[in-house]
């Protein structure tokens, strides 16, 4: 059998929009909340409540004042993308069926949740659960979705 994969045009347009600095004007913007997490954020003046092993000695000596490194907290998700793949789906929508295009909407969704750091995984169903990719963060985790993806076919339930 000859796996056909889905448009993955929309990739390469979200990484030139992406690289261009220009997805703020599309709405799409950077949540950072400061916090305990581990993950660094800046640094920035020590402040009489900060947690005195938060000050980073080799800047504070740099500078000649106390200065305190800020994390920002991990706030990484699982991300499961749920694709319905009743007959309903195998309507056309243009020169398309329904089913295709939510095909690359999702991996469009999985990709930029990829690119978040966050996991991705994905559930095809119809009557039943056919396919069930767990959430990964892996290298490889956007491939197993995009392949699972690409084999399903809407099917009457």
């Amino acid at each position: 059998a000859i796996r056909i994969y889905p448009d993955l045009r929309g990739i390469r347009r979200f990484e030139i929009l992406r690289q261009h600095h220009t997805l703020a004007m599309m709405g799409l913007h950077r949540r950072r909340i400061l916090g305990s997490g581990r993950e660094f954020e800046q640094l920035r003046d020590y402040l009489p409540d900060d947690d005195f092993r938060d000050i980073n000695w080799k800047s504070s000596a740099h500078h000649q004042r106390l200065i305190t490194n800020v994390f920002q907290v991990e706030r990484r998700q699982d991300v499961l993308l749920c694709l319905d793949a009743g007959r309903m789906m195998a309507n056309p929508m243009g020169k398309r069926t329904m089913l295709d295009c939510a095909i690359d909407a999702a991996i469009m969704l999985g990709h930029v949740v990829i690119r978040q750091n966050d996991h991705v995984g994905s559930v095809v169903f119809r009557d039943t659960v056919n396919a069930f990719i767990r959430p990964s963060g892996s290298t490889s985790a956007m491939q197993h979705v995009i392949d699972a993806l690409t084999d399903c076919k809407a099917e009457p339930v």
